[in-house]
């Protein structure tokens, strides 16, 4: 064997080692790299099911339609719901679920929204239905949220068949009809008694006058009869004082009963009481509670002005001994009682009066006091009946503080939903503006919040509960306060909105979400960073170029499904530039078909303020041209907030 030859083998040997282990290493990363993407398939398979099975435990139907109007998806109660099975459905129009008579006008929509896709509830203010396969129909609530996919556009619709809840609201609305028709011949059959009761008063009152004639005309033809007559005269005269009790205490408590506003109801009784009673002067006196007071709630008759002003201290004259004695006290002569207080002799001359309490369930609310300016005689008679007085007028007051504590706490509940914000904060302007629809007196679920971070953050939000009334405003509460408090531990708008879904989600009803649009303002470079859960996208004005754009972020509503993460934008707002941020109701304005939509709102902005305006000429502004443009008629509340920047010299 050659030298050389023995000495090249070992070079060659450690090169076919070297590639040996080289291919081995490839292999080793290929099937790294395999194992990788089998455990993200897996991943992606394991998520897809999962996600297809909340769809499928979902308590609304979902169907899930691709951009060109056909079904992809439908879950277990949408099969149920529509009565058909799923590969019935798959790849046919979604029309085919919609009654014939709206089909045209909802391909019109669906391509609208395939325009400015966002999540949103379907056809706010009309009555949608949907189409059975045994072409039935039934009243539907319909919530649209757009997918984009590699695939293209998608379109999630949750419906919820409120078959039920017609029936029970037009239940509601038949007991309400009928409660009106009782009311109303109640009212009626109470105006019919009224005159029955003057019409009887006026004929006994003949009868007894007859009978008084005939006493007359007996006495004089048997003057041996006349103890038998005096009794007969007596008789008469107590049916004829109790007629007119019986009639003094209905006009009291008519007027009484039919008044929930406090002051109106003491005016309206206290006037009704000194049309018929017989004294000079009725007032009636309320207990301030904390001051242990009796201060002037209503009077009338010929009592002076200076009463309105005068406050009696606990345990001074008549009105408190009345008081504090719960009944009812008569002092035939004030000049030489030992109840003298000042006001009633030095400025009203009263020389015969009675103090009664007012009390309900023994609590004391107040005194009515009547009095005469010369000495009289107050029979037993006319004590009782200003008893009488006293309870019909109690039991008003407790419906009247009953009424104004429940409108209180309403107005609060109001208040704390759509509080002030603040108007100038460094170079930044804020403003709001708040309009309910006109056909709604529930509180709703729109809110709007601005809010101190730390020394140079503020947090601006705008949001919309799903639904109205109670539920819809606890709703807004939860979320706003809730955003204030995961803000305070982390301003990153994508975590507190992640944050707040969890929330929302533990707390919430099951059947409601909310829309939110959050962002956060540094106060010294003029950075705005925002992420959207569902809801409207801002407009952003640019001053210089005197143009505007809507700011597109994907999200998805919260307090639907868990999980869910959220994108954030980040922009700086120059000298002159706005943020607007407002609630679907400004969009979902509409004049006969035709929508106010995005387009036209960010269009709207630089035409109203062509030189630039600050925020609060901007929400002013946009409201009035959304009003203009529903002829005055929205069917959703609208709410605006604005943030601009000025410039430190102007």
């Amino acid at each position: 064997m050659s030298p050389f030859a023995i000495r090249g083998e070992r070079p060659m040997k450690r090169l076919h080692n070297r590639q040996n282990e080289e291919n081995n290493a490839e292999v080793a990363e290929l099937s790294r790299e395999l194992n990788r993407e089998r455990a993200l398939r897996l991943a992606a398979e394991t998520a897809q099911a999962r996600a297809q099975a909340l769809l499928e435990l979902a308590p609304d139907g979902i169907v899930i339609v691709a951009g060109d109007g056909r079904i992809s998806y439908v879950n277990n109660q949408a099969e149920e719901m529509f009565g058909y099975d799923r590969d019935e459905l798959l790849g046919k129009p979604i029309e085919v679920l919609i009654p014939e008579r709206y089909r045209d006008i909802h391909i019109i929509h669906r391509e609208h929204f395939a325009a400015e896709p966002r999540t949103r509830p379907m056809g706010v203010g009309l009555e949608l239905y949907g189409l059975r396969r045994d072409g039935s129909e039934f009243p539907v609530e319909i919530a649209l949220g757009p997918m984009r996919t590699e695939e293209g556009l998608f379109i999630t619709a949750i419906i919820r068949d409120i078959s039920a809840w017609k029936a029970a609201v037009e239940e509601i609305k038949r007991l309400n009809e009928d409660m009106k028709r009782r009311a109303t011949e109640l009212e009626a059959a109470s105006r019919e008694i009224e005159t029955f009761n003057y019409s009887v008063s006026d004929n006994l009152r003949e009868q007894l006058r007859s009978v008084d004639t005939l006493n007359q005309e007996g006495a004089e033809v048997n003057p041996e009869g006349q103890d038998d007559l005096q009794r007969v005269r007596v008789a008469t005269q107590k049916m004829r004082h109790l007629i007119d009790d019986l009639l003094m205490l209905s006009q009291v408590s008519r007027a009484a009963s039919s008044i929930t506003d406090m002051q109106e109801l003491l005016n309206s009784t206290i006037s009704e009481l000194c049309g018929i009673t017989t004294f000079d002067m009725c007032l009636i006196g309320l207990i301030d509670e904390d001051r242990q007071e009796l201060y002037h709630g209503a009077s009338c008759g010929t009592l002076s002005g200076n009463w309105q002003k005068t406050r009696v201290p606990m345990g001074k004259g008549l009105l408190w001994q009345a008081a504090m004695r719960h009944e009812a006290l008569v002092v035939k002569d004030v000049t030489g009682s030992s109840y003298v207080y000042g006001p009633f002799v030095h400025d009203e001359n009263v020389r015969t009066a009675v103090a009664a309490p007012i009390l309900y369930a023994g609590k004391l609310l107040g005194v009515l006091f009547t009095g005469a300016r010369s000495h009289r005689e107050v029979p037993e008679r006319e004590v009782r009946l200003l008893e009488d007085v006293t309870s019909i007028i109690a039991v008003a007051i407790q419906n009247a503080k009953a009424y104004k504590r429940e409108h209180n706490i309403a107005a609060t509940l109001q208040s704390s939903l759509l509080p002030d914000v603040p108007e100038n904060i460094g170079e930044f302007e804020f403003a709001k503006e708040y309009a309910p629809a006109l056909q709604e007196a529930e509180v709703g679920g729109d809110f709007y919040d601005v809010f101190r971070i730390d020394e140079r953050r503020y947090g601006v939000v705008i949001g919309d509960v799903s639904g109205k009334g109670l539920h819809a405003a606890v709703g807004s509460i939860m979320a706003r306060y809730g955003l204030r408090a995961f803000a305070s531990e982390n301003a990153d708008p994508s975590l507190v909105l992640c944050r707040l879904n969890d929330s929302l989600l533990l707390n919430m009803k099951s059947d409601m979400f909310v829309t939110i649009l959050f962002g956060v303002v540094d106060m010294e470079n003029g950075e705005v960073i925002i992420a959207n859960a569902g809801h409207e996208p801002p407009v952003i004005y640019r001053a210089q170029s005197q143009s505007s754009e809507l700011l597109e972020i994907p999200g998805t509503a919260a307090g639907i499904i868990p999980n869910v993460t959220y994108e954030t934008r980040r922009i700086s707002l120059n000298y002159g530039d706005s943020i607007l941020m407002y609630t679907d109701g400004v969009t979902d304005a509409r004049r006969n078909s035709e929508f106010f939509s995005q387009d036209r709102l960010a269009a709207q902005i630089p035409a109203v303020c062509p030189d630039g305006c600050g925020a609060s000429s901007l929400v002013s502004q946009i409201r009035e041209a959304v009003f203009s443009f529903a002829e005055g008629k929205v069917h959703d509340d609208i709410a605006l907030l604005a943030v601009s920047r000025r410039h430190p010299d102007k």
